[in-house]
């Protein structure tokens, strides 16, 4: 029994290496400082508020009965909230994994400046324009597609009309 828990551990610590780069404490220090300079965990908590109307939505979809509203209020996102800190740490791995220590240095001192500080403010806003042009710009596209291709697509057994 010894030995098949050796035979794992070494497996395991054998692939884990494998898996990613050796990030040394320097970098991910640096990425870490970054993360704080970015205001991750405040961006992380309102991807999640954000998220929140979108898995009552589907939580109602699922089960139209369900008190979605609590689920998802009292039980789903507290729970995710407690746990940000975990997505926080694989997000500094990325970006540790990603930049070397001089980049990682570079980018904070970037968002240290004004420029860099606006765009921290305004990037939700940016980001969520972007996904409102990009459904209308694919619910128009998919729309010319469907007219323009009404025959081949009832050939092909698909009603463009539903």
């Amino acid at each position: 029994m010894r030995r098949l828990l050796l035979a794992i551990l070494l497996f395991l610590t054998t692939n884990a290496q494998a898996a990613g780069p050796v990030i040394s404490d320097e970098v991910r220090a640096a990425a870490i400082t970054l993360s704080r300079t970015l205001g991750s965990e405040n961006m992380m908590s309102q991807m999640f508020d954000t998220m929140a109307g979108q898995i009552e939505g589907a939580v109602t979809r699922q089960n139209p009965k369900a008190g979605a509203k609590a689920i998802v209020n009292e039980i789903i996102m507290p729970e995710m909230k407690l746990r940000m800190g975990e997505l926080n740490n694989q997000i500094i791995e990325i970006w540790a994994a990603t930049f070397d220590l001089t980049e990682l240095e570079q980018l904070r001192q970037f968002y240290e400046t004004p420029l860099g500080k606006k765009s921290l403010q305004l990037m939700p806003k940016v980001m969520a324009e972007g996904q409102a042009a990009g459904a209308k710009w694919a619910q128009e596209v998919f729309r010319d597609i469907l007219t323009k291709h009404e025959v081949r697509l009832r050939a092909l057994g698909l009603d463009p009309t539903k």
